[in-house]
């Protein structure tokens, strides 16, 4: 999504001058990766983030690293030397920027991580659907529809809806089987 977006389709004049097919299929791939993050989300659900001290650490490394990596490139591309606020959010990716807002969203998430699995483990599947549609309503009916009335949940890019989509996943793993899971439980049994 970040390669289509902000490399053919925001900053190349060649793209901007296309028509037809050549503009049709980066635009299909940049709406096709859309779904990424939530994706991420659904699944760290369904698995469920367990917390770790290690974990957190190699999460921390990953990110520095691409970080540095991005920035090094930057630098490279651009001709412009190393400044101290660059040079910050390589070495604290966790902090907010506008570029890395997953980021520091998913921190949160994944922090308060045990809390929300706590909600889960005290809630019966009724409970469970029900607060799922309560969230639901929450989300899409003040934070899309009527953005004014809560603009901190306008967008969908935010810690709300990270846990709305995290419970999502938790409901899948607990309640949901499909024919063929059944059909594959059933063949060890």
């Amino acid at each position: 999504i970040h390669f289509t977006g902000y490399c053919i389709m925001d900053c190349s004049e060649v793209f901007k001058q296309q028509s037809g097919i050549a503009i049709l299929i980066p635009n299909l791939l940049h709406g096709l990766c859309w779904c990424a993050v939530d994706t991420f989300i659904i699944i760290s659900g369904y698995y469920g983030i367990k917390p770790k001290a290690k974990s957190f650490f190699n999460l921390y490394l990953q990110c520095a690293f691409y970080a540095g990596i991005l920035y090094l490139i930057h630098l490279y591309l651009t001709g412009l030397h190393i400044n101290r606020w660059c040079l910050y959010n390589t070495v604290m990716p966790f902090s907010y920027n506008p570029g890395w807002w997953f980021i520091p969203q998913y921190v949160i998430l994944y922090i308060i991580s045990p809390i929300l699995n706590k909600i889960v483990e005290a809630t019966n599947k009724r409970q469970f659907i029900l607060f799922l549609v309560l969230m639901a309503i929450v989300i899409f009916y003040f934070g899309h529809y009527r953005q004014k009335m809560l603009p901190f949940l306008e967008g969908g890019f935010n810690f709300i809806n990270f846990t709305f989509l995290y419970f999502i996943g938790r409901y899948l793993a607990l309640y949901y089987h499909s024919s063929s899971s059944l059909r594959v439980q059933q063949s060890y049994s």
